[in-house]
């Protein structure tokens, strides 16, 4: 078991929680308004694009749990259902976190597994991120198109500013000491959170996702010898990444073929991609449908065709950059 990875997703339950709390999700909308002018694209789009770039630092299942209740806030306004609203935010998360080494948890294992030079990893993979990036984009111009301004007041109580951006700074620090495994320090951020915000906010944790992270984080390493693929590479890590994706969710599936792919570039490319169909792909999509209240099937009808429209558009850039 990743014990350390549990304990990362226990502490960023608890202190995006208090985020959740402190109001700072309506302070965000507001100014969100404030800059869109209330146009439905525009602050779909600024959604988008938030989650898209800040994936690639702070890894796409962090980021997670600021932009789905922002997005959320806005879904009904705006005129996009609240699933639309959270498979684009959740896509963007996860198309925006492959092109970084420290963007998701298979990156990090295909960047430190094949010691692959940062700028070599950000220069191969951001062609397939902003190709994402378009298609998403594409998909919210046309989801919003007959949607009319809203109102630049967001309605909601007062809210004590210093609490909201206290606890803002505590989840980016937590993240901080996360990335950098200073296991010690995000320990002592969890307890100024219980501190300022009372030990109360522990009972409306979502203990569900805890247990579903658990299981998808046991150790694939052994079942990797079990079935052997023997060597893979080019077009067939590719799509051996995105089918093994679907049935054991895309970090598993990187640890089982990690020690039988000596192509890093496809393999990327394949896991990557695979977090975009099934729900079970990526944990960021079960993330999503948790922190979004989404169900699986509302979720699959919206996430398939921007699946199928992102692998049309990465396979024939990757054939391309193959010849």
């Amino acid at each position: 078991m990743d014990y350390r990875a549990v304990y990362t997703l226990l502490a960023l339950l608890i202190v995006s929680k208090a985020v959740e709390l402190s109001g700072a999700v309506n302070l965000l909308a507001r100014r969100l308004l404030g800059v869109s002018r209330g146009r439905p694209f525009y602050i779909l789009s600024l959604i988008i694009v938030a989650s898209f770039l800040l994936s690639g630092v702070f890894t796409n299942d962090a980021v997670l749990f600021i932009v789905v209740p922002l997005v959320l806030a806005f879904s009904r306004r705006i005129g996009v259902s609240s699933s639309r609203a959270v498979v684009l935010v959740v896509a963007a998360a996860n198309i925006g976190s492959m092109i970084s080494p420290i963007g998701n948890p298979q990156n990090i294992i295909i960047w430190k597994y094949y010691d692959v030079p940062i700028p070599v990893f950000l220069l191969s993979m951001a062609p397939y991120g902003l190709l994402g990036l378009v298609i998403l984009l594409g998909y919210a111009y046309f989801s919003t198109r007959k949607s009319k301004r809203i109102p630049t007041v967001f309605p909601g109580v007062r809210i004590p500013r210093w609490k909201a951006f206290l606890s803002i700074l505590l989840l980016l620090l937590l993240v901080a000491a996360c990335e950098l495994e200073e296991y010690i320090l995000a320990g002592l951020i969890v307890v100024a959170t219980l501190l300022v915000y009372s030990r109360s906010l522990l009972k409306g944790l979502d203990y569900f996702l805890l247990l579903m992270f658990i299981v998808m984080f046991i150790d694939f390493t052994s079942l990797s010898l079990l079935f052997s693929l023997g060597t893979v590479k080019g077009m067939e890590a590719v799509l051996y990444g995105v089918v093994l994706s679907q049935f054991l969710s895309n970090v598993p599936a990187t640890i089982m073929l990690v020690n039988q792919c000596p192509d890093w570039y496809s393999l990327a490319v394949g896991v990557n991609l695979g977090g975009l169909f099934l729900v079970t792909g990526s944990f960021a999509n079960i993330i999503g449908i948790r922190l979004g209240g989404v169900g699986v099937r509302e979720f699959q009808k919206e996430a398939l065709p921007i699946g199928f429209l992102a692998l049309l558009a990465w396979l024939s850039y990757y054939l391309l950059v193959s010849l």
